[in-house]
């Protein structure tokens, strides 16, 4: 087993953040605070201009272009990279050295992104079709934290959860399919799966002609997921409802027929943020540091060293 706490030699950290500017003084304080009370000297360098001393990279890859990720990641061989979000389809993973670890935020969004999503699942069931999720047919594409974390909300209302998993071993108590086309006939379909060659397009035409009519459609994920003209095309011919905190592009222009169309309600990519602390992907790099420390095998892996490792 790989020793993962080769990166807490001497009791040290060197580390360098890679955020907006306005971002750095509140990060910075809470990690000093924590690295401190656990009695571990951290070195701490921050900025788009990179030096070759620090070892970790702390990211958030969704504020700079590929570019200059690419030139940021290849000015040294870090020993481990840690992304802010839990999406990683905007940045350059395959070009990471095979010797650096890369993690990411997998957990810290899964509690504001179900919110959004009961939200949005109980405003139609309330709103318009009357009815509350109790019984209600629901399809979820992807068992991920927020997945998971949705499905056993939905499941305490009493909803009928049908899980879209690709891969992955059955899940006790719950009904796993593994073609989109087993979701045809949900009244509510939540997308929370990473985009990848495969996710895309994954609710597209086809579906969209074939579905239940008058569907309600959750995106919390990408825009890419869905084929956006012919969902346009389902609003206006069948009924169908959308709920969408991604579009294609973000932010999606005020004169797009998705922001104008009966039954369609679009926000500007917000539903990671919930109370007045929009830094509690902190969490996750801390938990990946501690467990790490600890010699563990840590969450979040993206890639580990010498082998690419990517859970769907």
């Amino acid at each position: 087993m790989e020793n993962y706490n080769l990166l807490m030699l001497d009791r040290k950290l060197s580390l360098h953040l890679l955020f907006p500017d306005s971002e750095y003084e509140p990060i910075e304080e809470r990690l000093r605070s924590h690295f401190e009370l656990k009695g571990i000297d951290i070195s701490i360098s921050k900025g788009t201009e990179i030096g070759t001393r620090s070892d970790c990279l702390f990211i958030a890859p969704h504020e700079f272009s590929w570019e200059f990720q690419l030139k940021c990641i290849q000015k040294k061989e870090w020993n481990w990279i840690h992304l802010s979000t839990a999406g990683y389809d905007f940045f350059p993973l395959q070009s990471v050295s095979p010797r650096t670890l890369v993690t990411r935020s997998w957990k810290a969004y899964a509690q504001p992104l179900s919110e959004y999503i009961l939200r949005a699942a109980l405003n139609h069931a309330g709103n318009i079709t009357k009815t509350g999720l109790r019984g209600q047919k629901i399809g979820v594409v992807g068992y991920g934290e927020v997945g998971r974390l949705t499905v056993h909300l939905l499941l305490q209302l009493g909803a009928q959860v049908r899980v879209l998993r690709k891969s992955g071993a059955e899940i006790p108590g719950i009904r796993v399919v593994r073609k989109v086309q087993d979701l045809l006939d949900v009244e509510q379909l939540i997308l929370a799966i990473p985009l990848n060659s495969e996710s895309v397009g994954i609710i597209d035409k086809n579906f969209l002609i074939s579905c239940h009519e008058k569907l309600h459609i959750i995106n919390v994920a990408r825009g890419e997921l869905i084929d956006q003209d012919a969902l346009v095309e389902a609003v206006q011919n069948r009924g169908l409802n959308a709920t969408l905190d991604v579009t294609v592009p973000e932010p999606l222009p005020h004169d797009h027929p998705l922001r104008n169309l009966k039954g369609v309600v679009v926000t500007n990519h917000i539903a990671w943020k919930s109370g007045l602390d929009i830094f509690y992907p902190l969490q996750d790099f801390l938990e990946v540091w501690d467990t790490m420390r600890a010699g563990n095998i840590p969450p979040g892996i993206l890639k580990k060293r010498e082998a690419i490792l990517v859970e769907a």
